[in-house]
């Protein structure tokens, strides 16, 4: 990525002031999040680490059993604390 020095223009106010590109270093990124998949094996909440596993195993893995009551909320022994 390329950036602009200008401070130099600035700070000597000279009307033939140019200024000139330098090499700047990308802004640094986030670690990319766990990849999540659907284990064949995780079907009850004892198998869950936390909420948030619950809810993927839920909603995109599609194991209704986590949610007895129907009400949205998988593993409310994880969720409601």
């Amino acid at each position: 990525m390329t950036g602009w020095v200008l401070s130099a223009c600035v700070a000597a106010a000279t009307a033939g002031c140019v200024a000139a590109p330098v090499q700047t270093s990308p802004e640094p990124t986030a670690a990319p999040a766990e990849a999540r998949r659907c284990e064949p094996g995780k079907l009850t909440c004892r198998h869950m680490r936390d909420c948030d596993e619950a809810l993927y195993y839920l909603r995109e893995c599609g194991v209704s059993k986590l949610d007895k009551d129907k009400d949205g909320v998988p593993c409310e022994s994880l969720c409601l604390r």
